[in-house]
């Protein structure tokens, strides 16, 4: 596999091989870079679930967000 360069390490690269959710746009279309997205709370869930709570924590946060699964039947992650 060959690694190409994008650029600056906390640009967000948008190629044929990246999903289209990875991708953050500005409204001018340029990539966001990471400092941008982090400060504007990006990451800011994934932040406190590593900095701030138990994995009890963390599972009951997904309870109560009542996110379900992605297999159609609409079973509860929790």
């Amino acid at each position: 596999m060959t690694i190409t360069s994008f650029g600056p390490a906390n640009r967000i690269a948008r190629t044929a091989e990246t999903h289209p959710l990875t991708w953050r746009l500005r409204d001018d279309g340029e990539p966001v870079w990471l400092d941008e997205y982090q400060a504007k709370d990006g990451y800011a869930a994934a932040r406190k679930a590593l900095t701030q709570q138990s994995p009890d924590d963390i599972v009951q946060s997904v309870k109560d967000s009542g996110l379900k699964g992605r297999g159609g039947a609409g079973f509860p992650t929790g």
